[in-house]
C-alpha cells in the first residue's frame, strides 16, 4: 500500500511538472482583423492559413511572446511583427515558438521570410495566387486550385505544392527547392539559378531558363523549350 501511495505521489508530481512546463506554451490570443487579402510574415512563426468565410487571426505560444505581437493591416496586407524593443531592456530576447492561425476568404499575395514554417490549405477556384519565400522559410501549399500560380523562392527556402493550376511560373534562386510534382500544371515556366532545385509536373508546355548549378526535374510529356548554361540540367522523372 505504501509503495502504491508513493507511486501515486510521484505520478502526481510528474503531472504537475508537465502542466507547469506546458502551460506557458498554451497561452492564446485572438486579434480583431478584417479586409486583407495579402500576407507579409516572417520571424520564426509557425503559420497556418486556411480559407474561410470570415477573417480571423489567433496566436498561440508563450504569453510574453504572444503579448508582444503587433498586428497591422497595411492597405490590404496583414503583417504580424514583434513590438519594437530596440531601445528597451528586452532587446534581443530569446523568443519561443509562436503559432499563428489565419482565416481569410481570399489569398492573392503572400510573402514569407525568416525561418517561418507555413501551411496553406483550402484555396480552390482562385484566379491568381502569388507566393514569395525567402531566407530559410519552408512552406506547404495543399490542394491549390488556381488559373495562375506564381512562385518565387530564394535563399534556403523550401516549398511543397499539391493541387491543379492552369499556368505555373517559378523563379528559384540560391539553394531553394520546390517540390511540385503533386501539382498538375497545364503550362509551366521555370527560371532557376544558383544551386536551386525545381521539380514540377506539366501537361502541355514547359519552358526552362536555368543557369549555375540549378536542376529542373519534370513529370509528364510537355513540349519543352530550354535555355541552359553553366552546370544547369533538366531531366524527366517518373
Amino acid at each position: 500500500m505504501k509503495t502504491k501511495f508513493s507511486l501515486f505521489i510521484l505520478l502526481g508530481a510528474l503531472l504537475m511538472s508537465v502542466v507547469a512546463w506546458a502551460s506557458p506554451e498554451d497561452f492564446s490570443k485572438k486579434f480583431k482583423v478584417s479586409g486583407f487579402q495579402n500576407l507579409d510574415l516572417g520571424h520564426a512563426f509557425e503559420i497556418k492559413v486556411v480559407k474561410g468565410n470570415t477573417y480571423s487571426l489567433a496566436a498561440y505560444g508563450r504569453q510574453e511572446d504572444v503579448e508582444d505581437l503587433e498586428v497591422d493591416i497595411d492597405g490590404s496586407t496583414l503583417k504580424v511583427l514583434y513590438k519594437d524593443r530596440s531601445w528597451g531592456f528586452n532587446w534581443g530576447k530569446n523568443r519561443k515558438k509562436v503559432r499563428l492561425v489565419i482565416s481569410m476568404p481570399r489569398l492573392a499575395n503572400a510573402e514569407f521570410s525568416g525561418a517561418c514554417r507555413v501551411e496553406v490549405e483550402g484555396f480552390t477556384n482562385e484566379e491568381q495566387m502569388n507566393f514569395v519565400f525567402t531566407g530559410a522559410s519552408k512552406g506547404q501549399l495543399h490542394q491549390v486550385n488556381a488559373d495562375k500560380l506564381n512562385v518565387e523562392l530564394s535563399g534556403a527556402s523550401r516549398l511543397n505544392i499539391s493541387g491543379r493550376v492552369g499556368k505555373l511560373n517559378v523563379d528559384a534562386s540560391g539553394a531553394s527547392h520546390l517540390e511540385g510534382t503533386d501539382l498538375l500544371a497545364r503550362d509551366t515556366d521555370v527560371e532557376a539559378s544558383g544551386a536551386s532545385h525545381v521539380s514540377i509536373q506539366s501537361q502541355k508546355t514547359l519552358r526552362v531558363d536555368a543557369s549555375g548549378a540549378s536542376k529542373v526535374s519534370y513529370k509528364g510529356v510537355p513540349n519543352i523549350s530550354k535555355d541552359l548554361s553553366g552546370a544547369a540540367s533538366i531531366n524527366q522523372v517518373n
